[in-house]
Formats: structure tokens, sequence, C-alpha cells
């Protein structure tokens, strides 16, 4: 169930493989190296693995459910567009579009059309090319 009582919108990471079962042990893989597959793994975990930027600390809270969360993070980070695309996708998710289309405008993208998962992987490995350089 997601923060607002209604199923998640996204599929979770499975239990029986983790980050350490891809041959990837845990202080071999840091945010700066990380992949999709690879970030979407150690959301299987109990918190975010160190060293992310808040913008994909965010969208891992997401994957996690904790809408509260993702949407506290952006928010302290609201004149940034790059946290205003993430705060977009968090109000197409709860279902307030009027909102999310104020957000897209203010990180100067056009509203998301696009399935709601594939938004999120979209954002985070944009932005885990951004956490590389």
């Amino acid at each position: 169930m997601d923060a607002f009582g209604r199923p998640s919108v996204f599929l979770r990471a499975e239990k029986t493989e983790s980050i350490d079962n891809v041959g990837l042990g845990p202080n071999l893989r840091t945010p700066a190296t990380m992949n999709l597959q690879e970030f979407t793994l150690t959301t299987s975990h109990d918190t975010p693995p160190a060293g992310l930027l808040p913008v994909l600390e965010a969208l891992w809270h997401v994957r996690k459910g904790d809408w509260a969360r993702a949407h506290s993070i952006v928010q302290e980070h609201e004149d940034d567009r790059a946290y205003a695309v993430v705060h977009a996708h968090l109000h197409r998710i709860e279902g307030d579009l009027a909102n999310a289309s104020y957000w897209y405008r203010r990180a100067g993208r056009k509203v998301a059309d696009d399935a709601l998962e594939e938004e999120w992987k979209s954002l985070v490995a944009h932005f885990l090319q951004e956490n590389k350089q």
C-alpha cells in the first residue's frame, strides 16, 4: 500500500535477489558506479545506500512506498529544477495532476504521459548518471 492507502504503483524488488547476489559485494559498488538494476535492488534494504544525491534518495523512498519522505526531500530543494521534476512525479503518483503540471513547468519539462514505473526508471537512470559526474 502507498502513503494514501492505495496499492503501490511500483513492483517491489524481489527479496530473493540482493545486490550481494549479483556479484557486487556491499562495499564494491558505490552510488557513483551503480546502474538502474543495482539501485532498484537496494530498495529491498531498510535504508538507502550511503552517498546518494538527495534527489536519488527521494526516488529510493518513492520505490519503497514512502511518498511523504520523498516529498519532504524534494521540498527542501524547491528552487532546483532537477528536484522539480521529481516533485512533479510525486504529484502524478498522488493523482494531483494540476499540481504535477505546475512542477513540470517549474522543471522546464512537458508533462509526462508514460507509465509511472517508466518515468521512475528514467529519472533514476538520469540521476545515477549525474551522480557519476
